[in-house]
């Protein structure tokens, strides 16, 4: 069986989504993750 490889290497990745998760919500904590419409206005979810 003959395996791929990139041409470039890849950099450091996280071990899961969770730590991934963790690490933005310290580094965003005052931004918003996302807004989402309700009705005519807009609602902000917070990371916190």
């Amino acid at each position: 069986m003959q395996f791929l490889s990139p041409d470039l290497k890849l950099g450091p990745v996280l071990d899961n989504i969770a730590t991934l998760l963790k690490l933005n919500a310290e580094k965003f904590r005052q931004r918003l993750v996302f807004q989402h419409r309700v009705g005519d206005r807009y609602q902000g979810i917070s990371w916190v």
